[in-house]
């Protein structure tokens, strides 16, 4: 295992001399420069939406509004923080893949005693996502820099209540991820009434290998359900949720109802939320 705790320094020093420039259309880049992993990232203010993305092409990876820093931009991470809520009691969590630090911010907002660990693979994205974003500090998080599949198969790994798998290149999930072995190794760091939770972009789980990763997934653990957030019939993000514990979807369905009209989104996971 070549992950080791980190103590990035957060304040970036390459591309410093673009940080604050001004974009024909109001577009403020606050980061641009090459990554320890990936080739090129950058961080882009407008409209009061912050954004990470890698490559100067590359689909976000991140964000923030600015004016409700409690609501995630994204939909995925909006439903990830509504099963949040209506998980357990989470003593240890796990983020592969850190990102700008949504899903450690709002595990820590709502399980405020909860242990959290992350994984990053670039450590300028971990650096960004303190910065910038919402990944909490040092002093709040440990963070490993390295492989998160090695990292769940490693000593460092503990025992976790929640872990979300949203680790993500320029294109496409980082397919170790899906693989057997590491389905076996999260089987084994995940907690008796634990849930472990991946962020896809399909249409469906009709492809090869994820009906090969569902089947790898059955036998340890009892409930497998799916979120899709996007568009129906469409290549989109939805959650993948595995858990131990078989009273989580209808709590998680039962306080998406209580949503009502104020919160329709809400409303729709529970009628869209499905056993595989």
């Amino acid at each position: 295992m070549t992950s080791r705790p980190t103590r990035v320094v957060c304040s970036i020093i390459a591309s410093m001399d673009i940080r604050a420039r001004q974009g024909l259309k109001g577009t403020k880049l606050l980061y641009a420069g090459p990554g320890t992993v990936h080739r090129w990232i950058e961080v882009v203010e407008e409209k009061g939406i912050r954004q990470m993305r890698f490559g100067r092409n590359g689909g976000w990876q991140g964000a923030l509004d600015l004016a409700r820093p409690e609501r995630p931009v994204f939909p995925y991470q909006r439903a990830f923080t509504a099963l949040v809520e209506a998980h357990e009691p989470i003593r240890a969590f796990l983020a592969i893949g850190v990102g700008s630090g949504t899903s450690l911010h709002h595990v820590r907002r709502l399980h405020p005693e909860a242990a959290l660990h992350g994984v990053e693979i670039d450590e300028t994205v971990l650096a960004l996502g303190i910065e910038f974003f919402q990944a909490p500090s040092h002093r709040e998080a440990d963070y490993w820099i390295g492989d998160g599949v090695q990292f769940v198969s490693s000593p460092h790994a503990a025992t976790y209540d929640l872990i979300f798998v949203d680790a993500y290149l320029k294109a496409s999930i980082y397919q170790p991820c899906l693989a057997p072995e590491t389905v076996s190794c999260l089987a084994r760091v995940t907690s008796s009434r634990g849930t472990v939770v991946y962020n896809l972009i399909a249409s469906g789980y009709r492809s090869a290998y994820l009906r090969e990763f569902l089947d790898v997934m059955r036998p340890s653990f009892p409930v497998l359900l799916d979120l899709p957030v996007g568009l129906p019939l469409t290549a989109q993000n939805r959650l993948f949720i595995a858990t131990r514990d078989e009273e989580l979807a209808a709590r998680l369905r039962q306080m998406c109802m209580r949503a009502g009209p104020s919160d329709l989104e809400r409303v729709s996971w529970s009628l869209r939320l499905s056993a595989l």
